[in-house]
């Protein structure tokens, strides 16, 4: 039994069922009884209402205890012997992005596109946020706090309401949206210990919802799987979502954020996923969704085994295969670009400056109102971005780089510029006359060393070409 899953039955049984002698409370974590053979059985069967029915007059026991037991195992649903496997059906998702995306559409579809068809593969994420709910720490906790212990209580319900035995098993939109509920009072827990940012939640909530109303079109996945970068660029080519979940801060991109935080700047992510990809398709119309998920993918399987890291690479070729995929991942998740060989293309040629149109919720001077501003700004260019990230501690420390991401050597404008080129050639990009008659190498040193965003920290060394150059950055 996957150990992703198990820890709900310890949990389950200790939540519904306390035997009035402690020792008969047993680890069922993997234990399923069957009968092959009942026809020498000298006994009769009891329906599971007797069982789960207190103080019923039929069906006695000859200790209450053992009672109390066989209702907690009933009270679960067996489906999970299936052996459903957070973790393998993530490496699978990873693995056959448009395979399950398209298992799933169907799936929806049979049911006549019911935003809550049964999605049992998210009942792992049920159990798990269960079982962190119940951790000694946590119990601590809402035992100072009856307002924090109260919402924990609901939640609870909601949680079993949502994996009813003789129900839709994990109804997927309500799934998500008591996930997310869940994640708000892991947010609450934490704050009473830390005092951490709300930027997410001020600036990006509104985009949960329209998320929510594109399902089964775009498919949100909760996970508290490990999700790499390579994993997040595998995926770009579907509209399947990773969003994750977690009880306690996570420190990402220079900030340590709450559980919702972390879970609204994920949705964030998705949200301009969907929204880059609705503008590929206004301009280009004749393509298709799924002809869009073929495309990508080919370009996914084929491109990706050739920058994965070998034994016999040199420390030059490995190296630049981690800066390729660093510029693929600026383009295809954090730009939310279609991963496309000719957006990657675009992308990378775009001069400083370009239109980029954006949305941002903006408050009056009493924060009592929100509204919308919809707006064009300066565009950043991808390799600007790469480089202040890999130069001013956005993945890392500035006086710690982790050699594993990119070895500080190689962080310089002028090994950012040379994966380009290369990744460039790759994509079968064509360069223009007037890049042409620049030269695409110092073309692209200028776009590195143009204006980008605002980082909190000051690189440890100043790069050459930026010295050259000059930088637009705000420190």
């Amino acid at each position: 039994m996957d150990r992703t899953i198990s820890h709900g039955y310890r949990d389950h049984l200790k939540e519904i069922a306390f035997p009035s002698d402690p020792r008969h409370i047993v680890d069922t974590v993997g234990f399923l009884v069957e009968i092959s053979d009942t026809e020498e059985i000298n006994g009769r069967w009891l329906p599971a209402s007797v069982i789960t029915t207190p103080n019923a007059k039929e069906g006695s026991f000859a200790f209450g205890h053992h009672k109390q037991i066989a209702a907690s195992i009933l009270a679960k649903n067996f489906s999970k012997t299936l052996g459903v496997s957070h973790h393998e059906w993530i490496r699978d998702l990873v693995k056959n992005p448009a395979n399950v995306y398209g298992a799933l559409r169907k799936r929806f579809e049979l049911n006549r596109g019911n935003v809550d068809t049964s999605v049992p593969e998210l009942l792992p994420i049920i159990d798990y946020i269960r079982s962190q709910m119940m951790l000694p720490a946590m119990d601590e906790k809402c035992n100072n706090n009856p307002a924090l212990a109260s919402m924990r209580d609901l939640l609870v319900h909601k949680l079993h309401h949502v994996t009813i035995q003789n129900g839709a098993m994990c109804p997927y939109a309500a799934t998500l949206r008591i996930v997310f509920e869940a994640v708000g009072f892991f947010d609450v827990a934490c704050r009473i210990e830390k005092n951490l940012s709300t930027h997410f939640q001020k600036k990006y909530w509104y985009r949960y919802e329209e998320l929510m109303r594109r399902i089964p079109e775009v498919i949100i996945i909760p996970t508290f799987d490990n999700i790499s970068a390579t994993d997040l660029m595998k995926i770009r080519g579907t509209p399947l979502y990773f969003i994750g979940v977690s009880p306690d801060p996570v420190y990402v991109d220079e900030f340590w954020q709450s559980p919702l935080e972390f879970l609204i700047h994920d949705l964030n992510h998705s949200w301009k996923m969907m929204d880059m990809d609705d503008k590929f398709f206004q301009k280009h119309p004749e393509v298709s969704r799924y002809e869009l998920i073929e495309k990508s993918n080919n370009l996914i399987r084929a491109y990706f085994p050739t920058i994965a890291i070998q034994k016999i690479d040199t420390e030059e070729q490995r190296e630049l295969k981690k800066l390729k995929k660093i510029i693929l991942f600026e383009v295809a998740h954090e730009d939310a670009r279609p991963l496309l060989p000719g957006i990657v293309s675009e992308a990378l040629l775009e001069d400083e400056g370009y239109e980029f149109p954006d949305n941002v919720v903006r408050y009056d001077d009493n924060e009592n109102q929100a509204y919308l501003e919809k707006r064009t700004i300066p565009g950043i260019t991808a390799l600007s971005y790469v480089r202040h990230k890999l130069q001013h501690g956005f993945f890392d420390q500035t006086d710690s780089q982790n050699i594993q991401i990119v070895s500080p050597k190689y962080r310089s404008v002028e090994w950012i510029v040379k994966a380009a080129v290369e990744l460039l050639a790759e994509m079968g990009a064509v360069i223009s006359p007037a890049i042409q008659a620049e030269g695409l190498t110092e073309y692209l040193t200028r776009q590195a060393c143009s204006r980008g965003p605002t980082i909190l920290h000051s690189p440890e060394n100043l790069d050459a070409a930026v010295a050259h150059y000059g930088d637009g950055t705000i420190i």
